[in-house]
């Protein structure tokens, strides 16, 4: 059976397209890395280190010293962060605003969650006086958790000045799914704990993820998945190591071209702007997301109508790519969560669409979104 690629991609933010030299990589690296990383011969000693120096590689790309943190692989994102909120100990203040792979284990793991407030533009404060309440009852939050780019709206939380109000003796866990190799991760200047990184929103293979952490706070985690005992007992499970060699090449790749990846969404972004002032009577929306040069630019929301309806026509009748909120919350038909939590109705949390550049994508499919968006929005 022969499938169709979608003929215009705007939703890298669910899943990036696959780097170009995906295919010869793994071509490349699969008659070394199959055999298993955790037996005791020297092939196995090989693949083994193919393994680490990737992880050294991985903390270069964060600007992390070395003997700083440890690099946790993971089959995703997801599960690096129900990893990582095994470090909840006490009182948690977590991004209302996030994805549910963050906020559901934190819920679990703490009974004391308090979200950090959210003002209108999505952008994080914490409350002094929810947060010296906490204080009073049980001492400082044992963890914040934060997404750094909002994976709906786009919005940019500037982490140094979160980590400011919450305090040096509160661990900061970091969401980078949409941040990474897209923005700068302030891993030394907000003094982070934890960030958790995806492949597949990179153009690296979809089932691997990382968790980066603090070597002093390994031992705090509590193992998700048991049985092998693999990576020192804190993740049970063979290590696919080429596929943790793709992300990280994907990775290597994605940072030295971050200059003209930031170049190209600026251009999109300000067409973007230009097209929208021209189809605001028949589009009743706002951007949310950042635009300035140092912002999240390759994800933008456009709240209005029926996201799940217009990105189905999208999809079905031009082969256009967008999404409706994120694409977990799409599936079960919840609307954005990221929205509800801004304050927002219901119906306006199910009113939206995403559209989320890459480097391949061009002004010309930009005008062409707009003009399917213009058909399909005459018939509503």
């Amino acid at each position: 059976m022969r499938y169709q690629e979608p003929r215009i991609f705007f939703d890298s933010a669910a899943a990036a397209r696959p780097h170009p030299r995906i295919a010869e990589w793994y071509a490349e690296l699969l008659p070394v890395c199959s055999v298993n990383p955790h037996g005791g011969t020297c092939y196995a000693e090989r693949a083994r280190r193919i393994v680490l120096e990737a992880a050294r590689r991985l903390l270069r790309l964060l600007r992390i010293p070395d003997g700083e943190a440890d690099v946790i692989w993971t089959s995703g994102i997801t599960e690096a962060l129900n990893l990582a909120a095994t470090l909840a100990q006490g009182a948690v203040l977590v991004d209302p605003t996030a994805h549910a792979s963050l906020t559901a284990p934190l819920a679990q793991c703490s009974a004391a969650c308090m979200p950090f407030m959210v003002q209108r533009d999505g952008k994080l404060a914490v409350s002094c006086h929810s947060f010296a309440s906490l204080e009073g009852e049980s001492g400082a939050p044992s963890l914040a958790a934060i997404s750094h780019v909002n994976n709906e709206t786009g919005v940019l939380q500037d982490v140094c000045s979160l980590r400011s109000a919450v305090g040096p003796s509160t661990q900061m866990l970091l969401d980078c799914a949409q941040s990474f190799c897209k923005c700068d991760i302030p891993w030394r200047e907000a003094h982070l704990d934890a960030v958790a990184l995806s492949s597949r929103k990179i153009g690296g293979p979809a089932s691997v993820g990382a968790l980066v952490i603090r070597k002093t706070l390994v031992d705090g985690l509590r193992p998700k998945i048991v049985g092998g005992g693999q990576q020192k007992g804190i993740r049970s499970g063979t290590m696919d190591v080429c596929g943790i060699e793709m992300f990280v090449r994907a990775a290597e790749d994605a940072a030295s071209h971050l200059a003209d990846y930031k170049s190209r969404l600026l251009e999109l972004n300000r067409l973007y702007d230009e097209l929208l002032d021209g189809f605001a009577s028949k589009w009743k929306a706002v951007k949310v997301g950042e635009t300035e040069p140092d912002g999240a630019i390759h994800l933008l929301h456009l709240p209005g109508y029926e996201g799940a309806v217009v990105s189905r026509i999208l999809a079905e009748e031009y082969g256009v790519l967008v999404a409706s909120s994120s694409a977990c919350s799409a599936e079960h038909g919840s609307g954005s969560t990221s929205m509800r939590a801004m304050g927002f109705s219901e119906q306006q949390a199910k009113e939206a669409i995403r559209i989320s550049f890459d480097i391949q994508n061009t002004p010309d499919e930009l005008r062409e979104l707009f003009q399917v968006l213009n058909n399909t929005l005459s018939e509503f």
